[in-house]
Order: C-alpha cells, then sequence, then structure tokens
C-alpha cells in the first residue's frame, strides 16, 4: 500500500470481479487510502474514489452494527448495574457508531444510573456511614481500625481518624458539627475534634470489657450513648467521657440469636428531643428507654416482631420521633409508630439480612443496606420500594441521607462508599395536581407551563412549577388547554361541550358554543387567528356526536367588556353516524385539517372546501391523536394498538410503524424540528423516536398511566401527563449533550472481562 499503482490495481480488481464485498478495503489499509486520496485533485481517479467509498460505506455498516449489538446487551444489566451500562453505551457510540440503539441505551443507562461518585481508601468494611451536619462531608468507620472524613463535593479524603487497635464499628458527628465519636472492638471509645481530628478523650474498657459497637451523641451533645456486645447500655458524659449511667442487657432476652458470626452488630439511636434511647439486641427486639432528668435510664417498650432468634442490627428513630425503624437478620426491615406499635410497616427489601436503615430528613424515605449487595429506598409510611441503588458488587453494611435528603452514602464489605442521587437524571419538575392531567405545553418562551385537570387550567412558572393563575368557568372536566403561539392567549375545551379563549392574564375573551357533545381538543391555528374545536361523545340523547369546527377569534369583541359568544363556526365539518373525533388539528399553513376519527381511522381536509383528501387506515382499534409534522409533508397517528404511525400528507402512505409499547397511545408529537416524535401510553412510558430510522433512543418511565407527552418549543424537554394528576418535566438532550452529560456519570471504566462480555475491542479505541 505504497504506491497510486497498487491502489489502482486492487480498485481495478474489485471492479473486473462485480464489485464483491469482499475485495473491499478495511483497517489500516483503507485509512491509507482515504489519506492518500484526501490529498488527490477533485474529480481524479473515479474508480479508486469508488472503491474507497464502498469500503468506507462496508466498513461504516460493520460499526453500526457492532454498536448496536453492543447497545443491545445493555438494558438486561440496568437492574443490576445501570453504570456499567453507561459505560458500554458510551463505548458502543465512541468505539463504534452512533447508532439510535446506542444513543437510546446511552440515555436509559443514565436516566437510572444514580451513582455520583466513589470514596475509596479504606483497606477494610465500611461498618457505619454518616454525613455532617452541614452536608459537606461523609464521616466513615471501617474495619481497618480507622474512621475517615471526606469531602463530597470532590471525594477527596480530608481526615483518617487514626488510633484504635482493632475495627471501628462506628462513626458519628455532634449535632454542631464540631466533634466526632467513634466506637471499636478494642473497647473503647474515643472523642475527636472534627476539624482537625484530635483526639479529645478516650474512655477506657473500665466500666465494661466486651467490644464496643455503636456510639452517639445526644441531641444536645452533652451525653454519649454506648452500646457493647453484650448488650450493655452505658451514658457518658460528653465533655469528659466519665459515666453516667449504664443498664444491663435488655430483660426478656433469651435463646440463641442468628447473625452472631462475622456480622453480629447492633446500634443505639437517641430520638430526636433526647428524651428516649433505643437499643438493638441480638434476640428479635429492640428496646426503647427513657432518659430521665436525673440521667437515668428505664426500660419502657420492647419492639417485638423479627422472628424469633435474630438480631436485630440498626434502630433509628424517625425525625419527628414518633417511629423507629429496625433492621434484622431475619431480612426484614420494620417502621414502628412508637404509640402504637402492635403492628409494624414492612419496607420492600429483598435480601437475606438487612443490616442498617435510616430515615431521610424530611422523614418521607427510608433507605435500607442489605446482604447481596441490596440498598433500597422505600416509602417511610406504607414500606412500598421506591427506586433501588442498584451498582453494588458486595455485601452493603450501612446507608444514610444527606441532610437536604438529594445524596445517599452506601457504605460496601469491599471497603468502597459509594454516593447516589435521590433524583433521577433528567427528570427536572413534577407538577402535581389532585385530578388527573389530560394536556401539558409550555409556552412559546419557554416561562410558562399550561395543564388541563379537573374543571380548571392551570399556569405555572416553568422555573419551579409555582403558580400563575387558575382558569375558572368551566363546569365538567377540561379536556384540553393550549397557548397561542406568541403565548398571549390560551384556549381550553371541556366536557361541558364548550371552549374558552382566555388572555394570558385569565381574562375570559370568546366563549365558543356549538358541539352537542364534550369538546375533546381546542387548538389555536399558527397564526393565532382561528381556532379548531372537535367533539367526541356522547350527547343529550345518548348518541355520539362528533365533529370539527373553525372559529374566528380576531374580530370585535363585545362592547361591554364582557366575553364574546361563538355559535357560527368559520368552517363546520361533521362526522359519520355514531363516529366520535378524539383530535382535530390545522396544517402549519392553515390549509389543510387532520382529525382522529372512527374505530380506526385518521381524516385528513382540505380547510376551505371541507373535501376529503386522505382517509389513513391501518391501525388495529381507535386511533386517538393525529397530527401534522412541522413542515406538513407527514402526519402521526396514536392508537389503542399501542402503535403509533407516520404517513406521508400528500397520499397517506404509510412509511413507518411505531411499535414497543405495551399498551394504548394517548398522543404521539413531533419535536418542533421533526426530527422526532415523542408517544404516551397508558403502559406508564412516553417514547421518544428518531424518525429517519424508527428507532426509539429514549423511554422516560412516568410510573402511571400517559394520556399526553408532548416537546417543549426548544425541544430540550419533554412532558409527560398522566393519570397521577403529575405532570413532569424532562431533560431531552441532543446526543453530544447526552455523552457529555454521560461521561460526568461514570466514575471508573470497565474491566477487560465487562469488554468481553459486551462483544467490545480488548482495548479503548
Amino acid at each position: 500500500m505504497r504506491t497510486q499503482a497498487e491502489l489502482e490495481r486492487l480498485a481495478r480488481d474489485w471492479d473486473r470481479a462485480g464489485r464483491p464485498d469482499s475485495y473491499l478495503l478495511r483497517g489500516e489499509r483503507l485509512a491509507t487510502a482515504v489519506r492518500w486520496l484526501d490529498h488527490a485533485p477533485e474529480g481524479s481517479h473515479i474508480l479508486l474514489r469508488d472503491f474507497v467509498d464502498s469500503s468506507r460505506a462496508r466498513d461504516l455498516a460493520a460499526l453500526r452494527r457492532e454498536s448496536a449489538l453492543a447497545a443491545s446487551r445493555v438494558p438486561a444489566h440496568l437492574e443490576h448495574d445501570p453504570e456499567r451500562g453507561v459505560l458500554v453505551a458510551l463505548a458502543a457510540i465512541e468505539e463504534y457508531a452512533p447508532t439510535p440503539e446506542a444513543i437510546g441505551a446511552l440515555d436509559a443507562a443514565v436516566r437510572v444510573s444514580r451513582v455520583r461518585g466513589y470514596l475509596e481508601g479504606h483497606d477494610g468494611a465500611v461498618n457505619s456511614v454518616t454525613f455532617s451536619p452541614d452536608g459537606t462531608r461523609v464521616l466513615t468507620a471501617s474495619d481497618d481500625a480507622t474512621a475517615r472524613v471526606w469531602s463530597v463535593e470532590d471525594r477527596r479524603e480530608v481526615l483518617v481518624l487514626s488510633g484504635h487497635s482493632a475495627k471501628v464499628r462506628s462513626a458519628e458527628y455532634s449535632r454542631n458539627g464540631a466533634r466526632i465519636v467513634t466506637a471499636s472492638e478494642d473497647k473503647t471509645v474515643r472523642v475527636w475534634d472534627a476539624t482537625n481530628g484530635r483526639v479529645l478523650f478516650e474512655q477506657h474498657p473500665d466500666p465494661w470489657t466486651h467490644p464496643v459497637y455503636w456510639a452517639t451523641f445526644s441531641p444536645d451533645g452533652r451525653l454519649i450513648a454506648v452500646l457493647s456486645s453484650d448488650e450493655r447500655l452505658v451514658l457518658l458524659d460528653a465533655v469528659d467521657g466519665a459515666v453516667v449511667t449504664h443498664v444491663e442487657a435488655p430483660p426478656g432476652n433469651g435463646g440463641i440469636a442468628a447473625g452472631t458470626g462475622r456480622n453480629k452488630r447492633f446500634s443505639v439511636a437517641f430520638s430526636p428531643d433526647g428524651h428516649h434511647v433505643v437499643t438493638g439486641s441480638l434476640y428479635a427486639a429492640a428496646y426503647v428507654w427513657s432518659v430521665k432528668k436525673s440521667r437515668k435510664l428505664r426500660h419502657v417498650l420492647r419492639l417485638d416482631g423479627h422472628d424469633p432468634g435474630h438480631a436485630v442490627h440498626s434502630v433509628n428513630f424517625s425525625p419527628t420521633g414518633s417511629h423507629v425503624v429496625t433492621t434484622s437478620a431475619d431480612g426484614t426491615a420494620l417502621v414502628w409508630d412508637v404509640a402504637r406499635p402492635e403492628q409494624p410497616v414492612m419496607l420492600d427489601v429483598q435480601a437475606g439480612e438487612v443490616y442498617s436503615a435510616a430515615f431521610s430528613t424530611a422523614g418521607s424515605m427510608i433507605v435500607a443496606a442489605a446482604h447481596d449487595g441490596a440498598a433500597v429506598v422505600c416509602d417511610a409510611t406504607d414500606g412500598s420500594l421506591l427506586f433501588p441503588l442498584a451498582g453494588h458488587h458486595s455485601v452493603v453494611l450501612s446507608a444514610a441521607f444527606s441532610p437536604d435528603d438529594t445524596t445517599i452514602a452506601t457504605g460496601d464489605e469491599d471497603g468502597v462508599v459509594r454516593l447516589w442521587s435521590t433524583t433521577e437524571w433528567g427528570a427536572v419538575l413534577p407538577i402535581v395536581h389532585d385530578a388527573p392531567v389530560f394536556s401539558a405545553c409550555v409556552s412559546a418562551d419557554g416561562s410558562r407551563i399550561l395543564t388541563a385537570a379537573g374543571s380548571t387550567a392551570n399556569v405555572v412558572h416553568a422555573a419551579d412549577g409555582s403558580p400563575v393563575l387558575s382558569l375558572t368557568g368551566h363546569d365538567e372536566q377540561v379536556e384540553f388547554a393550549a397557548f397561542s403561539p406568541d403565548g398571549s392567549r390560551i384556549v381550553t375545551a371541556s366536557a361541558d361541550y364548550s371552549s374558552g379563549v382566555w388572555s394570558a392574564s385569565g381574562e375570559l375573551e370568546y366563549t365558543i358554543e356549538g358541539h352537542d357533545s364534550p369538546v375533546a381538543m381546542a387548538t389555536f391555528s399558527s397564526d393565532g387567528t382561528r381556532v379548531i374545536t372537535c367533539a367526541g361523545g356522547r350527547g343529550l340523547g345518548g348518541h355520539i356526536m362528533g365533529g370539527v369546527k373553525v372559529w374566528g377569534v380576531s374580530g370585535a369583541r363585545e362592547p361591554s367588556g364582557g366575553p364574546t359568544l361563538l355559535r357560527s363556526p368559520l368552517v363546520d365539518i361533521p362526522s359519520g353516524e355514531d363516529e366520535s373525533v378524539r383530535s382535530a388539528m390545522l396544517s402549519a399553513d392553515g390549509t389543510r385539517i387532520v382529525a382522529a376519527v372512527g374505530p380506526a381511522t385518521a381524516r385528513m381536509w382540505d380547510a376551505d372546501t371541507r373535501e376529503l383528501l386522505l382517509t389513513l387506515t391501518g391501525h388495529g382499534n381507535a386511533v386517538n391523536y393525529a397530527e401534522f409534522s412541522p413542515d406538513g409533508s407527514l402526519i402521526v397517528t396514536a392508537s389503542d394498538d399501542a402503535t403509533a404511525r407516520v404517513w406521508t400528507a400528500d397520499d397517506g402512505t404509510e412509511q413507518s410503524v411505531l411499535s414497543g409499547h405495551r399498551s394504548k397511545l394517548g398522543s404521539a408529537r413531533f419535536s418542533p424540528d421533526g426530527a422526532r416524535i415523542v408517544t404516551a401510553s397508558a403502559d406508564g412510558t412516553a417514547v421518544v423516536w428518531d424518525m429517519a430510522t424508527g428507532k426509539s433512543v429514549c423511554e422516560l418511565w412516568h410510573g402511571a398511566p400517559l394520556i399526553w407527552a408532548t416537546f417543549s418549543p426548544d425541544g430540550r424537554h419533554v412532558l409527560t401527563a398522566g393519570g397521577d394528576g403529575v405532570v413532569w418535566v424532562w431533560d431531552h438532550l441532543q446526543p453530544d449533550e447526552l455523552i457529555s452529560v454521560a461521561k460526568s456519570h461514570v466514575f471508573r471504566t470497565l474491566t477487560a472481562a465487562e469488554r468481553q462480555e459486551y462483544g467490545l475491542p480488548e482495548s479503548s479505541t
């Protein structure tokens, strides 16, 4: 491959043989040919250029196949290790090709990967983790006989508290963050200056002769509660370490406890007001003690509900002090109402042994750390699983929330501390309503969000979801609401058979009456001078009475200043007998109307003559929505058959079928540039599809049946509206932006074994 002559010979051989793929160049030979042609005169070496172009096309096709293949392996592993999924998808994109499959896999992995960093430095299991009161530091205790302080911001080790001669079982801050207390199996408790790591005092073995399992400050910082392996509870003076009082093992213990080997562990915690202490034990129960003003301890409550003979490892009060969470070697975590402890709530934790559980600062969530690499976040009220923290590779021994509840730290038996986000990436803002939400959209300037829920339409600030105004006046469900193109007006459609046009300040300008059944949709024309409405439902006589109407909304208003009543449409297109119309839209140029009509069709009419131009058939069930692409060349439809379909607007040819949802679709909408479509399904997901390939590139898990999904005007966000009364605003990034975000969400590289598993080259190229 050193001469032009050799290149030309290879090209001629390829041409004479009928141009088979087996003759094409690849690898370094192809790269050499490309470099040579880059310096050749334009228009020269036509055969050679065809030869190299075909080689490059074949090479790119192979890269795309490899990329798609690697990406196809990502979803199966997202449940257990989404960070690995991010790494594999990035490798598929950067080492092969940015195919829609790889972009979609990357988007899915980034959205479920909550890991935000590793704290590495311990040489033994991490037995406890906690945040400093200001949330800037993480404090850890380890089997390596040290406690360590870490910076949350840069994940740097700040302090090493060394001096214990055996495993450090716990390390906790005082409430003001100035001191740290550690408990060790060397039978001592130490108090340290949290700033410089200086030992303030050490409590020596007397009065106990057993390993110390836990030590914690009282809320006022005056006492330290200490629990030893023989279950003796001791209160120390937090200033000098003097013993204030102690009690022996709790009453009623007996039998042999499970979890008494290497994982023998239990803890102690003060109530938020400092009036009570709760302790774990070896014998299936937790104990609540009253701390009297005289600093005496009195047993007041036994929380007995774990399986007999299994140790209660961890205990913690809720922020209000009304509840206690306990974890056990029996594989359960229980939440107890202290006032009514008879029926504790069980957390949805699937593990052989649960070592730790802690409430969030707000008290609404609990994080639990367990055997088999399991860490989960559950609802504190009913115990249901909110989300897993997937990606641990060993037993998880400890977990804690940051003070602002945005971050969780977990400590593993492998010595690694992991930081996690409590929010899914890309879910920017929830807007909560007390009724199902039927539509949502963003104003042209991106500053406001409009929703239809219950009998009102609501406008909120897009930045934070705070209310701007509510449009009241309809007597029934508001089925749809939309901004005018310039954002100065709003149109609403209601089940009360009417529509309304409102100013952005909430003044009703037009009342539109004329349909004989619930109005399903109302939207503006692109110039804002007209409104198109459609009706579909049973009227007063019980018959389905549908139709499409276009109204002028730019004329003179009532002299009184009240709303103008419109009853005579500019265009009136009735539907057939017993045919409902679920949606209707004008094309951008205003010349055509497309509507979802009847059992399984969409229809297109001339907006001036009302001539039926197209009937789109092919769906296997009711069509719920239809709209034009921004340039008017295509139509997309959404159906109860769980598919969306794309059609040419000139002759109705079916271009593609977007399939993959597991239930009916409520809507399918184009992005502002027409390059993508977002579909909303009753299966609880919204999917973004690439128009060029018909492949899904993003799946958004709303978590409840969806009615509507749409893009923001700038295409950078997706809104989903569901039957749960919540509108979610999601980030929707272009591929290069997504790749940048993904790279900031990984904190390791793929191992050689992982690269082999996913069919990647032995080393990154």
